[in-house]
């Protein structure tokens, strides 16, 4: 597992999330991507990596397969990796029905925390460990105007797994020596 496919796979359950809610309008972007995108006329759902920790030491198990006389090895790393998701909603003061950027974050949080997105992570081999509190920033956007950017934390875990080969010793000799 790597960054790449745990933001893809985090794209496609909210997308999947966002569609059984009937709002496929939302849009799910990788924030600080490396060409400038803008922002999103319409609401919009953005996702970044946080700083990994490493936990622990790696777990190493060697089998000698007889058939090929060598030693199989793997090594397995358990990694804890912290995604920020952060929304936005446009707001017009007339439509008091309409969801707020806040709003959005607390649904996205609760599409994270259904049964079917533990399902999904689980079969992918990765487990959730917590959701943050939904932390309201604000900022003032390009007309001027205070808004709202609401964002959470969600901890993943995941092994990442190294297969290997090493050959077997072909043979080995004792000698024993005497001291003095």
């Amino acid at each position: 597992m790597n960054d790449n496919q745990i933001l893809a796979l985090i794209i496609s359950i909210l997308d999947a999330g966002l569609a059984t809610l009937n709002m496929s309008s939302v849009e799910v972007l990788q924030n600080y991507q490396a060409t400038q995108q803008g922002i999103p006329e319409g609401d919009a759902i953005y996702i970044h990596k946080l700083p990994e920790k490493r936990y622990g030491s790696p777990q190493e198990l060697s089998t000698f397969n007889e058939s090929t006389n060598v030693v199989d090895q793997t090594t397995t790393f358990y990694r804890v990796t912290t995604w920020q998701i952060a929304t936005r909603a446009q707001q017009d003061p007339s439509n008091v029905s309409a969801l707020t950027a806040s709003d959005l974050a607390d649904t996205v949080a609760d599409i994270l925390q259904f049964m079917s997105t533990r399902q999904t992570l689980l079969a992918s081999g990765v487990g959730i460990d917590r959701i943050t509190n939904i932390r309201t920033v604000y900022e003032v956007n390009e007309k001027g105007r205070n808004e709202q950017v609401p964002n959470f934390d969600i901890t993943l875990n995941y092994r990442k797994i190294y297969n290997s080969t090493v050959a077997a010793a072909g043979q080995i000799e004792q000698n024993l020596t005497g001291i003095g």
